[in-house]
């Protein structure tokens, strides 16, 4: 059985992983952080935050994948679109 991507519990909206998603290696390389960000809204300055989840690329040296570090859940990407 292989190892899991993941380490975080389900009870985050998003999940770290720790493999590259493409061959499974354990060394990644930060290449572009921009903080966190509002996962599915623009909320206004005067309306409450909504959830916000790390942008955060990650480069494999062994097959030159660029990747997300977080995996944001289906739920909280498309439970309500902001748009009408």
């Amino acid at each position: 059985m292989s190892e899991p991507l993941t380490v975080e519990p389900k009870t985050y909206p998003y999940q770290t992983i720790v493999r590259c998603r493409a061959c499974r290696s354990l060394d990644l390389k930060s290449v572009l952080d921009l903080g966190a960000l509002c996962v599915n809204a623009f909320p206004l300055p005067d309306e409450p935050d909504t959830s916000r989840v790390p942008l955060h690329l990650l480069l494999c040296p062994d097959c030159y994948f660029v990747q997300l570090e977080h995996t944001v859940e289906a739920d909280s990407l498309f439970r309500e679109f902001w748009y009408r």
